[in-house]
């Protein structure tokens, strides 16, 4: 376990480290990603279309190329699942494809190469290992990042597509990757995280079942809080339960679960002392002074999970149970790209990623036909549209996703010497018709 958890502090450096450079030289980075992504993309099909050789600029780049939405590449994308067909919207090989809803709610699928894969698995991975040492040394709490050991509270199971490829998730990548170690850092069993039958299992139940009679959990993770929060809840109203299960090694006849689950994880080894232990813990109650958490897991140092202004309410809830453990926040990613990392913990805004995506901005109240805003020409208190072109295929691409401009971040040396900014996603939709 301490080999992993190095892996990932070290990892999460190095991460950091590169972030550190590309921050402070904001503007050299996105203007050469850029030239990569269209020199990487010049032979498929939208590269013919919009002439990628022969553009050198982002000027020319925004002259050449319009704006787009889903609705742009569905029919290719289509083609390219469907039938099997390469070198239509990226020249690269597509190893898997997301899904997601979008921001208008319409089921999505995109395609990801390598090089937006290895992004999303430095930042939602390494970078979050790497931003908790960061902050656990500077506040003083460790000097280093302790051995990780905890929930995962999620579902990794996607689903295959007609052409043979996965499709995941964006949040499910990172961790999906890691298949081979994920034992040595997560008490969830492999059978929950890629439940067979997800309907018909008690996921919370047997995420407990597993990690409550570990002393050793040192956090507790999940891709929103409501997950973690619904956890805990589920704890509080059947803790009873889940103790004479651990007790007797056994899963309660009330437990939902197909009988693969029930017929492998129903004789386990019996914990009588640690079921104790746990019934002491809860019988005092989930509002004490120490938060329960802390009581079931001393070693609890820290926890993650994607939080939002309207999510506030459950991370509430989620204090009342973990108490003042500093929470990573996991960042703005979406189907398109890991766009922005948090750089503290409890921290509610993000730093814009210049090497994941090359990003341009409308300002909310602005004229979509005018020509977009690149990341050094942000004011800070403003709001924008983010438009991102991404590595596998996504050109000029409207999220449709309004962002605020909280901050800066670094003194960028790049051309125009601003500061990188620092964003917070409002989660409000700005339709794709919308123009002036």
């Amino acid at each position: 376990m301490s080999l992993t958890s190095n892996f990932g502090a070290n990892m999460g450096r190095l991460v950091f480290k590169k972030f550190d450079y590309y921050t402070t030289h904001a503007m050299e980075t996105q203007e050469r990603i850029l030239m990569e992504i269209l020199k990487r993309n010049k032979n498929c099909e939208l590269g013919k279309k919009y002439d990628f050789a022969n553009i050198h600029s982002i000027e020319e780049f925004q002259d050449k190329v319009p704006l787009s939405t889903f609705e742009d590449y569905a029919p290719l994308i289509d083609r390219m699942v469907e039938n099997n067909e390469k070198n239509i919207i990226t020249s690269q090989k597509v190893l898997l494809y997301c899904s997601s809803s979008g921001s208008v709610g319409k089921p999505k699928l995109q395609p990801k190469t390598f090089k937006d894969i290895w992004s999303m698995q430095c930042s939602g991975f390494a970078g979050t290992p790497g931003c908790t040492e960061r902050y656990l040394k500077a506040h003083g709490i460790a000097d280093k990042l302790p051995t990780q050991m905890g929930p995962l509270i999620q579902s990794l199971k996607g689903f295959t597509l007609p052409n043979g490829a996965k499709c995941l998730m964006a949040g499910q990548v990172p961790v999906n990757n890691l298949k081979p170690i994920q034992k040595f850092f997560i008490t969830t069993p492999r059978d929950i995280l890629y439940p067979e039958d997800p309907e018909n299992t008690c996921i919370p139940y047997f995420q407990l079942r597993f990690c409550l009679p570990n002393r050793n959990v040192t956090y507790v993770g999940a891709m929103v809080v409501t997950l973690m929060t619904a956890m805990f809840d589920y704890l509080e109203e059947n803790w009873e339960m889940i103790c004479d299960d651990i007790e007797t090694g056994t899963i309660d006849g009330r437990v939902k679960c197909p009988e693969s689950l029930r017929k492998k994880y129903g004789a386990m080894k019996p914990n009588p002392k640690r079921a104790e232990e746990l019934r002491a813990i809860f019988r005092e109650g989930f509002d004490t002074e120490v938060p329960v958490a802390k009581r079931i897991w001393p070693k609890l140092t820290w926890g993650y999970g994607m939080t939002s202004s309207t999510l506030g309410v459950y991370t509430e809830k989620l204090r009342r149970y973990i108490g003042d453990i500093p929470m990573h926040n996991m960042g703005y990613a979406a189907s398109e790209g890991y766009m922005a990392m948090p750089v503290e913990l409890n921290a509610s805004d993000y730093v814009l990623l210049p090497r994941s995506l090359f990003y341009e901005f409308i300002p909310e109240d602005g004229d979509v036909n005018a020509r977009p805003l690149t990341l050094d020409q942000l004011e800070v208190g403003k709001n924008y549209e983010i438009i991102v072109t991404n590595w596998s295929g996504l050109y000029r691409y409207r999220i449709l996703d309004i962002v605020k401009c909280t901050g800066t971040y670094n003194n960028s040396t790049a051309r125009t010497r601003r500061p990188i900014p620092i964003c917070s996603t409002s989660w409000r939709i700005r339709p794709a018709s919308t123009s002036d």
